[in-house]
């Protein structure tokens, strides 16, 4: 009797343990599964706020002109805050200082210079180094085109007959005077750059820009009717230069 009741308590005693020991593997499965698809979860979270993020710097960088993180050691860059623009348009270019004589080799561009009603038209104009100036007299009185630099004369040229075309290789740069000796209220402007930062503006801006071989230069700005201003600076190898641009008063 002893015994049957002792073996009734062991099998009972194991079942227990057996129960006990499968509902601990489910929960061990259970919470296996649960890990795993949290882990998952944040994951994906992490991977997610990563590319928001990189979305945003992007276009924080493209709108509002914030600083690169990477600047190339090679080159230099340069920013000017232009905060005002007196009289339109204003050109703010750089130049290798001092020049470096090279010859300008000559291009397939080109560029006119019409005279109307004593007026050299337009009053301004941009044009690349090494084009054709096509100057072409449409009054019926006698006009002569003079271009300078401020110093020298680049070419003076007659334009006797009305419809009559003269044509004139421009290798000069910089901001060029166009006058008429014979008429003193005549005159425009040219504007030749010297080289691939330039800037013509109609009204404040920043400008930016990059790559700029490390050098001495000179930096131009100049408006109608107003003297030149000239700034001679060094820029160094992966610097970034910020200036600020203000226009003397005349």
């Amino acid at each position: 009797m002893f015994r049957l009741i002792y073996r009734l308590i062991v099998q009972r005693i194991q079942e227990y343990k057996t129960k006990h020991t499968a509902i601990k593997r489910q929960q061990i499965k259970r919470h296996s599964r649960k890990s795993g698809v949290n882990r998952r979860y944040w994951v994906f979270v992490g991977v997610f706020c990563i590319i928001c993020a990189t979305a945003i710097a992007f276009s924080l960088h493209r709108h509002f002109n914030l600083p690169r993180l990477y600047l190339d050691p090679k080159t230099a860059q340069l920013k000017i805050n232009v905060d005002s623009v007196d009289t339109p348009p204003l050109v703010i270019y750089l130049e290798q200082w001092p020049p470096p004589l090279t010859p300008v080799p000559e291009n397939d561009s080109v560029s006119r210079i019409l005279i109307q009603d004593s007026k050299f038209v337009p009053r301004f104009q941009l044009i690349t180094t090494g084009s054709t100036v096509e100057i072409i007299n449409e009054d019926s009185i006698l006009h002569n085109t003079h271009i300078d630099d401020g110093k020298n004369t680049v070419f003076n040229v007659a334009t006797p007959l009305k419809s009559v075309t003269v044509r004139k290789t421009l290798t000069s740069t910089g901001i060029l005077n166009v006058r008429c000796d014979l008429h003193p209220g005549m005159h425009s402007w040219v504007f030749v750059p010297p080289a691939s930062q330039y800037a013509v503006l109609q009204k404040p801006d920043l400008i930016h820009w990059t790559n700029i071989p490390p050098a001495t230069y000179r930096l131009v700005s100049w408006q109608p009717e107003q003297t030149p201003q000239h700034r001679i600076i060094t820029l160094s190898s992966g610097k970034q230069f910020t200036l600020q641009h203000r226009q003397q008063n005349q």
